[in-house]
Formats: structure tokens, C-alpha cells, sequence
């Protein structure tokens, strides 16, 4: 008889909370929606705001999908791309 053997490793879904020169509430938004998620400590928060190089920064650390709490152009365009749509 056959037989196959295999492991799986998982881990939370990581996000990455997209701001864009951000305001008071919408850091505590994303504070508190990542404290209240399973692995949500390990989501970075970045601000958009602050200079470029944001897709590799999410590429290096394997963030799985981007999460717009700033509703502007900048943070939807990004949370668009391929590889990174919810």
C-alpha cells in the first residue's frame, strides 16, 4: 500500500494597515484593529506619507495582503495591486 506523508505550517494572514499622513483616529483604527486579530502584532503600519519603497518593504516582510485604513488615491491604488488584493 501507498502511502504519502506531508506537513503543513500555518501562520496568521499578515496585513499591512496603509496610512497616509495620518490622523489621530485613523492610527488608533489601526492599532486597534490589529491588536484585536490573530498574529496582528506582527502587521506593520505604514505611513505613505513618509518617502517610497513601500512594495518592498511589504515583499520582505511577506505581508499577504494591504489593508486601506487611509481612504485616499495612494493607499487604494497600492491596496489594489496584484499580489496584494484581500
Amino acid at each position: 500500500m501507498a502511502v504519502m506523508q506531508g506537513s503543513v505550517m500555518l501562520r496568521p494572514a499578515r496585513l499591512a494597515l496603509l496610512l497616509d499622513g495620518p490622523s489621530v483616529d485613523e492610527v488608533r483604527m489601526a492599532v486597534r484593529s490589529a491588536v484585536t486579530a490573530w498574529g496582528g502584532m506582527y502587521w506593520p503600519i505604514a505611513d505613505l506619507a513618509r518617502g517610497s519603497g513601500h512594495v518592498d518593504l511589504f515583499e520582505r516582510l511577506s505581508v499577504d495582503a494591504l489593508w486601506p485604513i487611509a481612504q485616499t488615491d495612494r493607499a487604494l491604488e497600492l491596496a489594489g495591486m496584484s499580489g496584494f488584493r484581500w
